[in-house]
């Protein structure tokens, strides 16, 4: 992916390094985690809740609308953070 040129070589492009991508299910977990996500209900929060989970981690999601996310590893929290957070034990 081109992401800029030289200031003093402007034919000179910077390229960023690309990464292959490793589908999660392949990866070994040597420490599970437990994972604060907050907006879990939809879009990106809940696909990085998803993420986590699928990569064998607990997963404690807050959000204003109920959850959409069945796992035994993830916990839903139905509440709006923006003023106050809930006691987590």
């Amino acid at each position: 992916m081109l992401i800029g040129t030289s200031h003093n070589h402007p034919k000179l492009a910077i390229r960023q390094k690309s990464h292959k991508f490793t589908p999660s299910n392949s990866k070994s977990i040597t420490h599970i985690m437990t994972i604060l996500i907050t907006g879990t209900s939809q879009g990106i929060g809940k696909a990085i809740a998803e993420r986590f989970l699928s990569d064998g981690h607990q997963v404690i999601g807050f959000d204003r609308m109920e959850s959409s996310i069945a796992d035994d590893s993830y916990s839903h929290i139905q509440r709006d953070i923006r003023d106050e957070l809930p006691e987590i034990e």
